[in-house]
């Protein structure tokens, strides 16, 4: 049991006589105090709330949870075509200049009335001033249309990036300050947004990263063609930056000689990044288009040009009377002795094998659509018909021509019909350019 001594009992009443004589004025001094800090602290949070609020809404060009956040929000707006800026700050941009090529490689166009009046009415300037050197048969001006123009040398771009992170859509952001630029191509996506975690990084790449470059035409004639800039050397001993490593993109790169080891995609970080200057939207220029038939020329097998290919669309754009186009095109190849062979999109070959059809084929005919970019590896003076569809864009019009070829179009109409007699026509007018 405690119990406590006369002298602990003498301090506790000691205690409470000094509680008991403390002054009524203090104690409410005291509460007026404490009020008023809080008081002073509530006003204090206000106005950094407010301000907080007030720097959120109004920043100019990207929205972040925080400047060093590994989240950001970019938008489109806010960050151009790496190009469009002839002295930008933050990265830097140098010229290399393509080798020279013979400017009689170009080819013949043999364009449809209907489908010169469709350039005619369209809402691009180029496919409007394209109509009229079409109809004037202006070759001159159908050289200069596509770039070639014997007194200039051309060249191409090559931007050196430190510090980025680089998108699988071609966007380049800054990795500590508010700067990001778009590669391409043809679009790009409205927002991008930045994810910085779990991101690997990597010392040194180039990037030929584009939004729509794992797509069949894109990824050749818009983000391969970029290497062009660089040497065999350059190419095999760096990192390569792709959108997508597909099995269709890893066929292309390996005809280029890109070892598969050295490709990445996705989004990355790069303590150095090489961008170069890529295919423009549908139209590759003479150089580019040149680099690539040449690289890949050594690794398709080519035999003395003896058949007529006929390509069929069975995903997309269906054509309803194709048999009939197709029993057409079988007696038109009898009757000319040469082979029939049908390029089936349900069962395609390899790349590979593909080339070598294109490459070994007198006479190219189908409808618009993503498996013409096989020409690549056409011989020159190979006949194309293209079935081209009224509101079309002329990109395989434009690679016949810089590849040399002789190219025919025939209008394909709204309900995936073409003119039959046209189609003959077509036929026999490349069998006398090749008899």
């Amino acid at each position: 049991m405690y119990i406590q001594t006369p002298e602990k009992l003498n301090d506790c009443k000691l205690k409470i006589n000094m509680l008991k004589i403390v002054h009524p004025v203090t104690l409410f001094k005291h509460k007026i105090f404490s009020c008023s800090r809080c008081w002073i602290k509530c006003v204090f949070l206000s106005l950094a709330l407010v301000c907080l609020f007030s720097i959120y809404n109004t920043r100019p060009t990207t929205e972040y949870f925080s400047i060093n956040s590994p989240n950001r929000k970019i938008l489109a707006k806010h960050a151009p075509f790496i190009w469009e800026n002839n002295t930008p700050s933050w990265y830097n941009v140098t010229h290399k200049e393509f080798p020279s090529y013979d400017l009689d490689l170009v080819g013949t166009i043999m364009m449809d009335p209907e489908n010169i009046l469709s350039l005619q009415r369209n809402h691009r300037d180029s496919y409007k001033r394209l109509s009229y050197i079409l109809s004037k048969q202006d070759l001159q001006q159908l050289g200069f249309f596509h770039g070639i123009d014997g007194n200039i040398k051309h060249s191409g771009r090559i931007a050196k990036f430190s510090n980025v992170e680089v998108s699988g859509d071609g966007w380049i952001a800054h990795t500590k300050y508010d700067l990001a630029v778009k590669n391409g191509g043809c679009v790009t996506p409205r927002t991008l947004s930045l994810r910085g975690l779990s991101l690997k990084r990597y010392e040194q790449s180039i990037s030929i990263a584009l939004y729509w470059s794992e797509g069949i035409w894109h990824f050749p004639m818009e983000a391969l063609v970029g290497l062009a800039l660089f040497s065999d050397l350059e190419r095999q001993n760096n990192l390569i930056h792709v959108t997508q490593k597909n099995r269709y993109v890893m066929q292309w790169l390996k005809l280029v000689k890109i070892d598969e080891k050295n490709v990445i995609d996705g989004t990355i970080l790069a303590d150095t990044l090489y961008v170069p200057e890529v295919g423009k939207c549908g139209s590759p220029s003479m150089e580019q288009i040149q680099w690539l038939r040449n690289t890949i020329l050594p690794n398709v097998h080519r035999n003395i040009r003896s058949s007529v290919l006929l390509i069929k669309r069975t995903k997309s754009r269906v054509m309803p009377y194709f048999d009939k186009i197709q029993l057409l095109v079988e007696n038109f190849a009898k009757q000319a002795k040469l082979d029939f062979l049908l390029h089936d999109d349900r069962s395609l070959p390899t790349l590979e094998i593909q080339l070598e059809r294109f490459a070994n084929s007198s006479i190219v005919i189908g409808p618009h659509g993503a498996g013409m970019v096989n020409l690549i590896a056409s011989q020159r003076g190979t006949c194309v018909v293209e079935f081209t569809p009224i509101e079309s864009n002329v990109c395989y019009m434009s690679l016949s021509y810089l590849l040399g070829l002789n190219y025919f179009s025939i209008p394909l109409y709204a309900n995936q019909t073409v003119n039959m007699y046209k189609v003959l026509q077509a036929l026999e007018s490349c069998h006398h350019i090749h008899p």
